[in-house]
C-alpha cells in the first residue's frame, strides 16, 4: 500500500472549503472544491452561480468553525453548509441545511 501524505492532506482540506483563502475563482470568492452536488430548477449546482457569505462562527487553537450560506439565482432557496475544521487531524465537519425562503 503506498504511502498516505498526511500532511499534504491536512492541508488540503481546509483548502476544500475555502478556509485558506488561496482558492479564489475569478470573482473572488473562495472556491467550493468539496461539496453538495444537488439538481436546483433542473440545473446542477453551481456554486460560482449562487450567492454566498461566508461567516467564521469561533475559532480557537483546536478548531475552526464557519457557516457558508449560498443563496439561488432566483432567490428561493438557501443552502447553508456548518462547517468544522479540527486544527491537528486530518478532518472537516459539514454539515448542509437548505430552507426555502
Amino acid at each position: 500500500m503506498p504511502d498516505m501524505n498526511i500532511k499534504g492532506f491536512n492541508e488540503a482540506v481546509p483548502g476544500a472549503f475555502g478556509l485558506d483563502g488561496r482558492h479564489e475563482s475569478d470573482d473572488a470568492k473562495p472556491a467550493l472544491r468539496f461539496g453538495p452536488e444537488f439538481n436546483y430548477d433542473g440545473c446542477a449546482f453551481d456554486a460560482n452561480t449562487w450567492e454566498r457569505h461566508a461567516t467564521r462562527r469561533e475559532e480557537t487553537s483546536d478548531l475552526t468553525r464557519l457557516v457558508i450560506t449560498y443563496l439561488s439565482p432566483d432567490q428561493r432557496l438557501e443552502l447553508r453548509i456548518y462547517v468544522t475544521h479540527y486544527h491537528g487531524f486530518s478532518v472537516v465537519e459539514w454539515r448542509p441545511e437548505q430552507s426555502v425562503t
